[in-house]
């Protein structure tokens, strides 16, 4: 009687466990260079630690919420996909802790897929020479240094466009060689252009950790959108937000420009996560 007892147990707690599991949820397989990796996580129980490895490095997870009708907790984290990221297949590890100290593993195979190389060139006017290509990486370092926290998330997906009705002058990804000299580099993020004066909107919820005038990106801001993702507007004209200032989808945050080291009225609009740029049209 004991032993019927013992398996009606065990068997009652196998299938609690196995109602309630851990599930990972990937919107694909198969991401092209510049692109993202979409990750969700969910559990019944709390998530105490967790190693998340894409291609030999280490990324961290965030909470999202409870989620009441599915009755677990709810995580998730965007991998960004370098550009020149070499193509094929990817290994992806995910090991979790969770709260009742059960630990779960979770392995894929990513696809990388190679984004079309376009390329082109910009005539700056001279505006780009060994002083101003010094500047330039100083202003890499200060901005760089603008993204290095990592706060709970404040975005909800998608991500909306900064200027209504956009006409992009030049892709992401995009190599572009400079002043007919031996300058040249892959492009960032998008150029929208617009007339000055324009209004630039926040492409998401977050937080201004920057309203900067440089001399070669122009007037600057930069928003933190939790998780590790960051939106950046460069060659504003008026900037109308400050650092710290809280701002939400669409708010206007100031107009287009022709600020910095810049061939015409334009914005140029870049999402950085982890650092990372990313094509913006992957979180749209």
């Amino acid at each position: 009687m004991q032993l019927k007892k013992f398996f009606y147990f065990i068997f009652f707690v196998s299938i609690f466990n196995f109602s309630f599991s851990f599930n990972v949820i990937l919107e694909s397989n198969t991401v092209r260079e510049g692109g993202v990796l979409k990750i969700k996580i969910g559990n019944y129980s709390e998530l105490k630690a967790a190693d998340i490895i894409f291609n030999k490095k280490k990324y961290p997870i965030f909470f999202i919420g409870y989620n009441y009708r599915e009755r677990e907790y709810v995580y998730n984290t965007i991998i960004p996909i370098a550009l020149d990221t070499k193509a094929g297949k990817k290994n992806l590890e995910i090991k979790c802790l969770f709260e009742t100290d059960e630990i779960n593993y979770h392995k894929e195979k990513i696809i990388i897929k190679p984004l079309a190389k376009e390329k082109g060139k910009v005539n700056t006017g001279g505006k780009l020479n060994n002083e101003t290509l010094t500047e330039l990486h100083k202003e890499n370092k200060i901005i760089s240094k603008f993204q290095e926290k990592y706060t709970p998330i404040k975005y909800d997906l998608p991500f909306m466009m900064p200027v209504r009705d956009p006409v992009i002058s030049s892709s992401f990804g995009k190599m572009r060689r400079y002043d007919e000299a031996n300058i040249s580099w892959r492009h960032k993020g998008i150029d929208i252009a617009a007339p000055a004066g324009t209004k630039v909107r926040a492409s998401n919820h977050g937080r201004v950790v920057a309203a900067y005038a440089f001399r070669i990106y122009g007037n600057t801001v930069i928003i933190d959108h939790g998780g590790g993702i960051y939106s950046l507007y460069l060659h504003m004209g008026d900037v109308y937000v400050r650092t710290d200032d809280k701002v939400f989808k669409g708010d206007i945050i100031g107009t287009v420009g022709n600020t910095g080291v810049s061939t015409g009225p334009h914005l140029h609009f870049q999402i950085n996560i982890f650092k990372v740029p990313v094509n913006p049209f992957e979180l749209m």
